[in-house]
Order: structure tokens, then C-alpha cells, then sequence
């Protein structure tokens, strides 16, 4: 695997929210190498306003995958998960990062990759990962 897409959960379009993942505003993706990057696309989050049933509600995480149809992103990335995020490993490998920016991000991403990519790859039996 020679690239990574990665979906950033963000408000502002720069910075991670400090809130869960399906909580942002809108997703920046981008197709990470280990020495490149390239913006991909920016997507709203259409669950955003999901009325949850109830903490973890397995709509919402639809609703939440429902967003990367077109794109695909393996990584789904932000400061903070909740419970859905047993969930969205199924298909996604959930990266918890402690920086704010998008760019010390993808410096970790970049640094983590083979990790990264050795994790996504083990399907449904991923775990979810803290880089640093």
C-alpha cells in the first residue's frame, strides 16, 4: 500500500475537534505517502444532527460511514472517539491523535505509516491506534 486516505474530523477546516469523531462538522480528506500529501476532498457530515436512541447508536455510525461512500478513506482521524468507534473498525482503522493541526498530523501519519498500514490490514480485527 503506497497511500493512505485519511478523513480529519474538523469544524474549521485546519484543526481537529475536541469533541467525537461523528460530533465534527465536516471531514477533510487526504491521500498520505510517506513522503507526500494531497488534499482530496472535504465532506459534510450529514449525521451530524443524528437524534441517537441511546450513547453509541449503530444508525449514527451508519450515518457516519455513510459520509465516505465516495471517497473511501482507511483512516478516520481525530483527537477523541466514543463508543462507535468498535463499530467503525469494522471498516476503518479510527487514529487518535493528541496535536491540533492537520500538518503535525499527517507528520505522524507519515511516521506511523507502516504501522498504520500493517493494522489497517488486519480487517475486522483492527484495533484502534494513538500515534505519536
Amino acid at each position: 500500500m503506497k497511500t493512505l486516505r485519511a478523513a480529519f474530523a474538523t469544524n474549521d477546516g485546519e484543526h481537529f475537534i475536541n469533541e467525537h469523531y461523528g460530533d465534527a462538522e465536516k471531514y477533510v480528506i487526504y491521500d498520505i505517502s510517506q513522503d507526500s500529501s494531497l488534499l482530496v476532498a472535504t465532506v459534510a457530515n450529514k449525521s451530524k444532527d443524528f437524534k441517537e436512541e441511546g450513547h453509541a447508536d449503530p444508525n449514527k455510525a451508519m450515518g457516519i460511514a455513510g459520509n465516505f461512500r465516495e471517497h473511501k478513506p482507511q483512516l478516520l482521524v481525530n483527537k477523541a472517539f466514543g463508543g462507535n468507534i468498535l463499530r467503525m473498525k469494522k471498516k476503518f482503522l479510527p487514529v487518535l491523535v493528541s496535536v491540533d493541526s492537520f500538518d503535525e498530523a499527517i507528520m505522524l501519519i507519515q511516521k506511523n505509516f507502516d504501522i498504520l498500514v500493517n493494522e489497517y490490514q488486519k480487517g475486522e480485527e483492527r484495533k484502534h491506534l494513538r500515534i505519536k
